[in-house]
């Protein structure tokens, strides 16, 4: 049975950094799509109004892995939704979780260190801040540790 691997967490907490290291050490992997529901067809909020859906269900289909990742997916209700329209589409599919934990100050060191560009990482901190209210990492779902540059 295919994998899909969804991650969340807020913006600066280390998906992307993480999505590179997995994408290196699997090449097998069908799709690692970091943003899934970035520039959605018509810019819908449904999940299946992202421009990757159709590929990922596809490879899902085909007996191949994928990740998918977005901010979106530390809200119970977004992960909800994707789980329901993935598993309509690709029956027994495995779904496994992972989400940052909530560490949002040190997100936002993250993000202020790392990004040179002012008004992008202004609007990046305000979307962690709108995120947290969101935030949960329920039992049973793989909790990430917020990466830490020298930790």
């Amino acid at each position: 049975m295919p994998m899909l691997t969804v991650v969340g967490g807020l913006p600066g907490s280390g998906k992307s950094r993480w999505l590179k290291q997995l994408e290196q050490d699997n090449p097998a992997l069908a799709h690692v799509i970091e943003d899934y529901k970035k520039d959605s067809i018509g810019h819908r909020p449904e999940m299946i109004y992202s421009r990757h859906y159709a590929d990922i269900v596809q490879a899902l289909r085909d007996g191949r892995d994928c990740v998918i990742a977005d901010v979106v997916f530390v809200d119970e209700s977004k992960r909800n939704e994707i789980e329901d329209v993935i598993r309509v589409k690709v029956p027994g599919v495995e779904i496994r979780w992972v989400v940052y934990e909530d560490d949002w100050r040190q997100c936002i060191r993250n993000l202020i260190d790392g990004d040179p560009d002012d008004q992008h990482c202004l609007k990046r901190i305000a979307k962690v801040l709108e995120l947290r209210a969101q935030h949960s990492v329920p039992k049973g779902i793989e909790a990430r540790p917020v990466y830490k540059p020298n930790g």
